[in-house]
């Protein structure tokens, strides 16, 4: 999860509440995939809570997600800085379908709980361990490791799913410990830039030679 810098709402937005209210359904296919097109830039093509690659071709697996669902707050339904892109895999087990509809699903009351990644660096809130988990950062404080623990709960970031992909980006890793420089280049474009990132900053490499 990373912090994702909003630009200006297109225009089309505003025109389309006057015209349909807040009811989501009545948008155009068209205009829809505008304002996909524009969240896909905004994200750099990636998934806006998991960081896995979006597809613009496959409409079925990409979707613009409401950070606060349009079942609790209907009149954020055209708000800009509530719109994300999302995959879509109809099975709640991570992201934005878990967010919405799994285990840990977000009740009305408790998005305050969750970090916002439009005004907040979730890089100031998480890290990772050696096998590709994602972890509160050390030292925060109670409020905001439970902001940390909550978002990693109720997106699921921990899946099976997205554990196994970070861990094949880490065996890369792994794998090229002489070629470091060629690999994180080779990586560019990958999915989990942060989790490369922070395998850049902690030096995990030393580590694993020590082992």
């Amino acid at each position: 999860m990373r912090r994702i810098n909003k630009c200006p709402a297109p225009s089309t937005l505003a025109k389309e509440k006057n015209t349909c209210g807040n009811n989501w359904d009545n948008v155009s296919k068209g205009t829809k995939e505008s304002w996909r097109d524009q969240l896909f830039k905004e994200q750099k093509g990636l998934d806006a809570y998991t960081e896995e690659i979006l597809s613009l071709d496959d409409k079925t697996t990409t979707h613009i997600d409401h950070f606060k669902k349009r079942a609790h707050h209907p009149e954020l339904t055209f708000d800009w800085g509530n719109l994300f892109l999302a995959n879509h895999q109809n099975n709640n087990a991570y992201g934005a379908d878990a967010k919405d509809n799994g285990t840990n699903k977000i009740e009305k009351d408790k998005y305050d709980d969750l970090i916002y990644p439009a005004e907040e660096d979730p890089h100031e809130y998480f890290t990772y361990n050696l096998e590709g988990e994602i972890c509160p950062c050390e030292g925060l404080d109670d409020t905001r490791l439970k902001k940390a623990q909550f978002t990693i709960d109720t997106f699921c970031l921990n899946s099976p799913a997205l554990l196994k992909s970070r861990n094949g980006i880490l065996r890369i890793l792994q794998s090229y410990q002489d070629q470091l420089e060629e690999s994180f280049k080779y990586l560019e474009g990958n999915p989990f830039p942060s989790l490369i990132e922070c395998y850049k900053q902690e030096k995990w490499w030393l580590l694993q030679k020590d082992k």
